[in-house]
């Protein structure tokens, strides 16, 4: 739901909990999305990302989460899968083709961006992802601004983090999973994975990072290691 915001004319986007599967058979009806988005938008505000600004809230006797829109009038959001897909690949994929060697191609080869300001930044997100456990930053949720008055571009703010921190998991699932070693290691070592794959398998994220096969991963590791500690 999209609501005008009167005193900047700007528009704020409303979400509301997303209603839960019953095919995923989770003893809650509605996941913490909202709660997610939050606080994985504010940890990459705490670690100096621009993120879109979002604030709790209720509507009509339910939480919602309020997103400021970042895009005005003379902008237009163009996501990570557009440019992707206007730059041949050897595959033939799409833009929403998700393996990391079409990524890291792309990144390379577009030209509305400085490349390796571009590499470092799509680094530094699948980093902060991997330490909220995001398992959803695919082509479509990040991306760029381009003015369409003077064709300026720029990076947009981090934007949809919903899938970061657990959502599905009641407070009680919660607690028998902190109180557990062995469940906490499972979810540092195991899983979440990232939407982005290798070889058609989605990526784990302390695998890839502790590889330390990219170097631009880890550089991008070293510098948001000291912004987190």
């Amino acid at each position: 739901m999209v609501v005008p915001n009167r005193r900047n004319q700007s528009f704020i986007i409303m979400k509301y909990p997303k209603k839960a599967q019953e095919r995923e058979q989770l003893d809650i009806s509605y996941t913490n999305n909202i709660y997610s988005e939050y606080i994985g938008c504010h940890i990459f505000q705490m670690l100096g990302v621009e993120t879109q600004q979002t604030v709790l809230g209720t509507y009509q006797n339910k939480e919602v989460i309020l997103c400021k829109d970042f895009v005005d009038d003379n902008d237009r959001l163009y996501e990570f899968a557009q440019i992707k897909n206007s730059i041949p690949n050897e595959q033939g994929t799409s833009g929403c083709g998700t393996e990391l060697s079409e990524h890291l191609d792309a990144l390379g080869q577009q030209t509305i961006y400085q490349v390796q300001k571009l590499k470092d930044y799509f680094w530094d997100m699948f980093i902060v992802d991997a330490f909220i456990g995001n398992f959803d930053r695919h082509n479509g949720n990040w991306g760029f601004i381009i003015n369409k008055k003077d064709a300026k571009v720029k990076i947009a703010p981090v934007y949809d983090c919903g899938s970061c921190r657990y959502p599905k998991l009641s407070d009680e699932k919660m607690d028998s999973i902190l109180s557990n070693s062995d469940e906490i290691k499972k979810r540092v070592y195991d899983f979440p994975n990232s939407a982005i794959k290798e070889n058609g398998k989605k990526i784990n994220y302390f695998r890839l990072i502790n590889s330390l096969e990219y170097e631009d991963c880890n550089n991008a590791l070293e510098r948001m290691m000291k912004r987190i500690v």
